[in-house]
């Protein structure tokens, strides 16, 4: 891989972590909010109504986004910029009137859902004013995607920052004069995705400013051509949103919101370490498809490399640090009512660090073209994923999903490594592995020894020992040559 590549490669993936160490304590900051002074219902119904979204938006999606990034690119590094202005048209319009009608639907059958949905009579309210989340979430996608394009690592993440702070500012607003409730949150989230939907039409347009210049190439060649992938890409993208929501909605379902709640806040810490990957994903997609289109595999290999190098430094000590202390992460953020979720995040903590190199395997797989491939195993997968949450919930509770979790995760792992394996061999570098984690387990023994003699309270006693083994992590990383600090430097000042 050239030097130049590289460089590229090391500065995007900083700037994607930098703005997703903004983001988590934001998102945390809105769930402490929520938690503390919501009743467990309505927490619950909160994140069940997003997950809700999210899975039915599998008749909505198309496998479009996904299909508009992988043709995206291409037509912007030809300059076909007619093409690539049609493609978001077909894109936006498709989405917007499936968005429409799905939200009436759901708006006039809101009672009914509520009540043999839900078991909830006061979700009726909360989902009719998320609709308006819903309806702009679906109609931003198109001129997200186009800003993806382009791979401008900065702007992709200020959409996401952007949001999340109207909803934040929305939330103690209503907090602080007393308004607080569950429709009121679905409201802000709603207007946090308007100004994303705002941002995302001025800043495609001003960064790929040929696209206002052309006329757009929106013919059925076009749409034909979209849709041969979408149509494969959709099944995929169908069953990762199964994946990805379909736990909470069994929970809802065939338990009570409470429960949601509960398996919402241990999924929310376990999702920091996902969220962790899930930038190095987004930039693996554009880059390994247009490395792959160029032939350039010697490349491809050395990226894989070396994002399966990061994979491990990140995930090992968060994994480590939050399992053993699982009870105190859950008190400071959550409270008392929260610690009742500790046996299903140490299940999910487990499951997310097997998803880091996953979505690292999962990007590649997409930037391959091995979407048919692909699409087997997640079908097989959310099908799975189903099943055993099903079963186990009744046995084991929120538990019992968690494990449904896992077991999917490591599936999809083992058979997504066999595809991008098979395509471009690469190593495992396991003597970088094996210094991560004698380091984890040496800062671990650290907050042990600091925990048992430090006074005082244990949310003051864990803002220190976090603060400290991350610090202490990164020197000794810095030390035994696992982060190389003068080219993170060199990347911050070129920004």
């Amino acid at each position: 891989m050239s030097e130049s590549l590289k460089q590229t490669v090391r500065k995007n993936v900083f700037f994607l972590y930098l703005f997703s160490f903004l983001v988590i304590p934001v998102s945390f900051a809105i769930r402490i909010v929520l938690a503390r002074n919501l009743s467990g219902a309505d927490f619950g119904l909160v994140y069940s109504l997003l997950s809700f979204f999210g899975l039915i938006s599998i008749f909505n999606d198309f496998g479009l986004t996904e299909t508009l990034n992988y043709h995206g690119v291409r037509f912007y590094e030809k300059k076909r910029f007619g093409r690539l202005k049609g493609a978001v048209r077909i894109a936006f319009l498709s989405q917007t009137i499936t968005a429409v009608a799905i939200g009436l639907v759901l708006f006039f059958f809101a009672p009914w859902l509520a009540e043999n949905y839900f078991h909830y009579p006061m979700a009726r309210a909360a989902l009719q004013a998320g609709l308006l989340y819903f309806l702009l979430f679906n109609m931003s996608r198109a001129f997200v995607t186009a800003v993806n394009v382009t791979q401008n690592v900065f702007y992709n993440k200020m959409f996401e920052v952007f949001n999340l702070a109207v909803v934040a500012a929305g939330v103690v607003a209503l907090w602080l004069t007393g308004r607080l409730s569950a429709e009121g949150t679905m409201l802000f989230w709603g207007m946090g995705i308007f100004i994303v939907f705002i941002l995302s039409i001025f800043v495609s347009r001003s960064k790929i400013r040929e696209i206002s210049r052309v006329k757009a190439e929106a013919d059925f060649r076009l749409f034909k051509k979209l849709l041969k992938y979408s149509v494969f890409v959709a099944l995929g993208t169908g069953a990762m949103y199964v994946l990805s929501y379909s736990d909470l909605q069994v929970i809802t379902y065939f338990s009570t919101l409470e429960n949601a709640g509960l398996y919402s806040a241990a999924s929310s810490i376990s999702k920091v370490l996902a969220g962790l990957a899930l930038p190095i994903a987004a930039l693996l997609f554009p880059l390994g498809s247009k490395l792959f289109s160029e032939g350039r595999k010697k490349e491809i290999k050395a990226i894989l490399e070396l994002t399966y190098s990061l994979g491990f430094f990140v995930a090992v000590p968060f994994f480590l640090l939050a399992s053993v202390f699982s009870r105190e992460v859950l008190l400071v953020i959550f409270g008392q009512g929260f610690v009742a979720s500790q046996g299903a995040l140490l299940v999910l903590l487990a499951a997310k660090v097997f998803y880091v190199f996953f979505s690292i395997n999962f990007a590649f797989s997409a930037a391959f073209g091995r979407v048919k491939e692909r699409t087997k195993y997640l079908y097989f997968a959310a099908l799975l994923n189903i099943v055993l949450s099903i079963l186990l919930v009744r046995v084991l509770g929120i538990v019992g999903v968690a494990v449904g979790t896992l077991v999917t995760t490591l599936f999809l792992l083992g058979s997504t490594y066999f595809i991008v394996n098979k395509e471009v061999p690469f190593s495992i570098d396991f003597f970088y592995i094996l210094k991560t984690v004698f380091l984890s387990l040496g800062v671990l023994v650290l907050a042990f020894g600091v925990k048992a003699v430090m006074p005082g309270h244990y949310v003051v006693k864990a803002v220190v020992i976090g603060g400290l083994a991350c610090a202490v992590y990164l020197l000794g990383g810095i030390k035994l040559k696992l982060v190389d600090v003068k080219k993170v430097l060199a990347m911050a000042r070129e920004r």
